[in-house]
């Protein structure tokens, strides 16, 4: 069977799970998202040990592609429409309301996050990593799960201020994660790189208010259209549908900006002022079809991030799963560290009363916010343990390659006197283009393996083997010259 077949295969097959655990679990207490997780991970357990064979080998082969499907194409296929699904069905009256709560957790909260969380792994881990791969580690455990988050909350929760706290902590939480981390990635796949605070601080805030921008832009000229359609569900829904993608592209990879900010930004726009845009007979099937969408898109990455946890379960040793435990409860001290000190922090410092008032508000959800971290958290740390251990080139790495350069050299000094006393320029070039080859080969595995990790696509990642190529063959010639 072809391997398009293959894989609409388990889309149809994990589709059909879901109905049958959605069923099952009707009555009882026990999460669907969390069933979902668990019995992807049972499965791919099952297909990695072989007890999935004749006559079933071909859906055995659809688990395969299933688990190794591109992180890309997921990401894109799946953030979009669950962003805006979560963002759209918010209560828009308090997310204005609580809107304070929300971005004091979600911007200065996880930056606070990420900064305790690479010193603490600085201190804890044995790996000699850089400080920007600190950061990385921090940006991405620090950050909640929308997702898992949102599931959740849909189906054990009925407080309509908690879920929309933590919903819309979430959707902007994890789009600040992202910021922060490509910032890190960026700085940790450069030579010599710097990282300046007020450049950092500065590119964070143009990625966050040009995907604001464009979310708006985006938002205006769609609603401009919607309000000339008059009772249409097939161009209204359709246009719901396509826009979030749209302008989770351009964002993203046309400007550069952040995608799920821009994602955010349009569906409160939709939800909130748009609203009265849409025909009052539309509003109804657009809720449902959403929510029938988010479901199956639930299902199948709730299923999907179980098989890709069973593929990395057997390459895990004792010692990961060791200081897997012990960045958990220190993520989960650091969670409760920001979620309990910096409302104080506020209250204390900001002379807004409004500000006072709503940092003192949300005391009462301080736990469940606490434990919102941990949400994905085991899955998360035990691949970006496998990720960060990945990454080369750090500032220690460069000064031991430097060393074992000079070593080398000062090792064949005597043989090389009298080739010195003939022609120096030549041992010059010899010592240089050594030194070149040693950082050029760290620099490019350290791409490949994010590039087989799926941290960078392919195509980005033969481009920055080409800038690095280039600046190499630039710093030689500086040498030389």
């Amino acid at each position: 069977m072809e391997t398009t077949l293959l894989i609409l295969v388990f889309v149809v097959l994990s589709i059909l799970v879901g109905v049958t655990v959605r069923a099952l679990l009707k009555n009882t207490a026990i999460p669907y998202s969390v069933a979902l997780l668990v019995f992807g991970l049972l499965l791919g357990l099952m297909s990695q040990a072989g007890y999935i064979r004749e006559p079933i080998e071909e859906i055995n082969l659809s688990i395969r592609l299933g688990a190794a499907l591109d992180p890309n194409l997921i990401l894109f296929i799946f953030l979009p429409a669950l962003v805006f699904e979560s963002a759209f069905e918010l209560e828009v009256h308090l997310f204005k309301r609580m809107f304070s709560q929300i971005a004091l957790l979600a911007v200065p909260g996880l930056v606070i996050c990420t900064c305790m969380t690479a010193f603490m792994v600085l201190w804890l881990l044995p790996w000699e990593w850089s400080f920007p791969v600190a950061l990385m580690f921090g940006a991405i455990v620090s950050a909640t799960d929308p997702v898992a988050v949102v599931a959740l909350l849909k189906e054990m929760c009925s407080r309509a201020r908690l879920q929309t706290l933590i919903e819309g902590e979430s959707l902007i939480n994890d789009g600040t994660a992202i910021v922060l981390f490509s910032l890190f990635l960026t700085l940790a796949t450069q030579l010599n790189a710097e990282m300046h605070i007020p450049t950092v601080v500065f590119e964070f805030f143009r990625v966050v208010f040009l995907g604001i921008i464009l979310g708006c832009l985006v938002g205006a000229v769609s609603l401009i259209f919607i309000n000339r359609v008059f009772n249409d569900s097939l161009i209204e829904i359709t246009l719901t549908l396509v826009t979030p993608y749209l302008v989770f592209y351009v964002a993203e990879h046309v400007f550069h900006a952040s995608g799920i900010v821009a994602v955010v930004t349009l569906a409160l726009i939709y939800a909130g002022p748009g609203r009265t845009c849409f025909s009052p007979e539309v509003i109804h099937h657009l809720h449902h079809f959403w929510q029938t969408l988010a479901y199956l898109f639930n299902t199948l990455i709730f299923i999907l991030v179980g098989l890709v946890v069973a593929t990395r379960v057997t390459d895990a040793s004792l010692d990961s799963w060791g200081y897997l435990f012990v960045i958990f409860l220190g993520v989960l001290i650091i969670r409760s560290l920001a979620v309990w000190i910096v409302p104080k922090w506020i209250e204390y410092m900001a002379s807004v009363p409004l500000i006072r008032r709503y940092a003192t508000q949300y005391r009462y959800m301080q736990q469940v916010l606490v434990y919102e971290s941990a949400r994905g958290l085991l899955a998360a740390n035990r691949q970006t343990i496998t990720l960060a251990k990945s990454i080369s080139m750090s500032e220690k790495d460069r000064d031991a390659a430097l060393s074992d350069m000079e070593r080398n050299i000062q090792l064949g000094e005597e043989a090389l006197d009298n080739i010195k006393s003939l022609s120096p320029e030549i041992v010059a070039k010899i010592e240089t283009h050594t030194a070149l080859r040693i950082l050029l080969n760290k620099q490019r595995n350290s791409l490949t393996a994010l590039s087989h990790e799926g941290v960078i696509s392919e195509v980005d990642a033969e481009k920055l083997v080409s800038e690095v190529e280039f600046k190499m063959h630039r710093a030689g010639q500086d040498k030389l010259s």
